[in-house]
């Protein structure tokens, strides 16, 4: 296996990694949150949001040296705009289901 395979596999990852921490958790979060009783472990979810946003500030800065800082900074602010976004469509998934 060159170099190059190797850098492409490795760059998938994080990308992977990279959705997860700024889409699949934060919707996840979202969508357990109205399970859970009101006020209870409200420790857990604090820890839950700043895995996400390391994980997310990790990732966006291991996707790929070579491309440009400012792009790097692209992907942490437009990732900012979606982990909220994210995380009230999975609230709003019990919205109408609810009677």
């Amino acid at each position: 296996m060159d170099k190059n395979s190797r850098t492409i596999s490795q760059n998938r990852r994080w990308w992977f990694l990279w959705l997860l921490a700024t889409v699949i958790l934060p919707a996840t979060s979202g969508v357990l949150l109205p399970l859970m009783p009101r006020g209870a472990w409200t420790e857990v979810w604090v820890l839950v949001a700043l895995v996400i946003l390391a994980l997310h500030l990790i990732t966006s800065a291991k996707l790929d040296e070579r491309i440009p800082s400012w792009i790097t900074g692209l992907l942490i602010l437009g990732g900012w705009i979606m982990i909220p976004m994210s995380f009230f469509f999975g609230c709003a998934a019990f919205v109408g289901g609810r009677s």
